[in-house]
């Protein structure tokens, strides 16, 4: 055999066994791309699909509890430049104590007078309740110079615990910039076993298609399943939900409903200078316009006052007959009358001191107001088993029921649900 042939076979055997190789790689890949699915990969735009940009991260995605004694945890420390009804120049810690007494705070080597505490006003006489500590910042110290404050209870001889500074808060009627951001939704608390991971697919997939730019959600990583995990890592992936690891250091029966309002504070906080509006409310319910304009046109009409800071918006009760997901597309029993009292809130976070599950309960300046809107541009569609009657509401069907259909498939699908 000449060396001609020799090579010619040389030559052939091995792209046999380099495209064998290739074959062997590519089907693994497709395999693997199933369970855990890259979004390089994935096409970018499908079925109205947005790929959201990315911010820089200036949050750590963790609620953390600094032990101050075994009656009192720091959560959230932030400079307040803001200067309202609640004084002016003031370090603020969101607290969460067991009894109230009397704090020490030190900023930069140097004890604050006048310390005080301000109850936030949904703890219901429960035995761990959250707090928001006031600490007045010495004149000649500015807020940038700030990293952590220090504290410990009043008389205490225990060493004094150092609390990071999270947030920065600007002035609200001297903004440096716009925010970054348009719209964004606080999930307070992700309630294990409440919602599979098509429920988490439908919530963000119809608020995405709502215009929403982030969802902050608040969740424990040890109650959630493997496809939950999947699913929630997917949408971090792209851009449009951040998570934030909540886990209380005592018993969620010790404090209000699971701590809500910790998380609550602390989102409100995230957002103030990053998002224009922003919503508060559960996996179950969905903002809706009642008009035919967009989300961010209805949100600039209820807030053509530029005085006011929270709209607090009247549900409308959907019965719940169908739970397969999207349930947005397969319930509409509504409710002739709304719920005027368990009310979800939409506000403008730089202009509110202190926010409630229901309600807005302080703004920071006394001629911001907050306001209670009727639903005749815009309501809380919230999704429960129960009998209502008797009125279709078809806004969801209607506006979104192909994107969403084809958009809610297109996830399912790829990510094996």
């Amino acid at each position: 055999m000449s060396k001609i042939t020799i090579r010619k076979l040389f030559i052939l055997l091995f792209a046999i066994v380099f495209i064998s190789i290739i074959s062997l790689y590519a089907s693994l890949q497709n395999v693997y791309d199933i369970n855990y699915p890259k979004l390089e990969r994935i096409p970018k735009f499908e079925a109205g699909r947005r790929i959201f940009p990315k911010t820089r991260n200036f949050f750590e995605n963790n609620v953390n509890f600094y032990k101050i004694d075994q009656k009192a945890y720091a959560v959230s420390a932030f400079t307040d430049d803001r200067n309202g009804n609640m004084g002016y120049r003031y370090v603020r810690v969101l607290v969460v104590i067991k009894q109230k007494i009397d704090f020490e705070c030190v900023i930069n080597g140097s004890k604050s007078r006048n310390v005080s505490l301000y109850e936030l006003s949904e703890n219901h006489h429960m035995d761990m309740q959250v707090f928001i500590l006031n600490c007045p910042m010495p004149d000649f110290i500015q807020f940038d110079d700030i990293e952590y404050v220090e504290l410990r209870r009043e008389g205490s001889s225990k060493p004094f615990t150092n609390v990071p500074v999270k947030y920065r808060i600007e002035n609200e009627k001297n903004m440096k910039s716009e925010p970054r951001i348009h719209m964004s939704i606080c999930v307070p608390v992700l309630f294990p076993g409440a919602y599979d991971a098509k429920r988490i697919v439908e919530f963000i997939e119809l608020n995405s298609l709502q215009g929403i730019d982030r969802i902050f959600m608040y969740y424990n990583p040890k109650t959630l399943d493997g496809k939950m995990n999947k699913t929630l890592q997917y949408y971090t992936d792209n851009h449009i939900l951040h998570l934030i690891n909540f886990q209380l250091p005592f018993s969620e029966n010790d404090v209000w409903y699971h701590g809500q309002l910790i998380t609550i504070t602390d989102c409100l906080l995230r957002n103030s200078g990053l998002s224009k509006y922003t919503f508060f409310n559960d996996i179950d319910e969905f903002f809706v316009p009642m008009s035919n304009m967009s989300m961010m046109e209805t949100l600039n009409l209820l807030f053509v006052n530029t005085s006011s800071g929270s709209q607090r918006v009247a549900a409308n009760l959907i019965n719940l007959e169908n739970t397969n997901p999207p349930i947005t597309l397969h319930n509409s029993q509504g409710s002739s009358n709304l719920e005027t009292r368990y009310t979800k809130c939409v506000v403008r976070p730089e202009m509110v001191f202190e926010q409630g599950i229901h309600h807005t309960s302080r703004v920071i300046q006394d001629d911001y107001t907050t306001d209670a809107h009727n639903g005749s541009l815009l309501q809380v569609f919230h999704f429960k088993k129960r009998n209502t009657c008797c009125e279709k509401r078809l806004e969801l069907i209607n506006g979104y029921s192909n994107a969403l259909k084809n958009q809610f498939e297109y996830v399912v699908k790829i990510l094996d649900l």
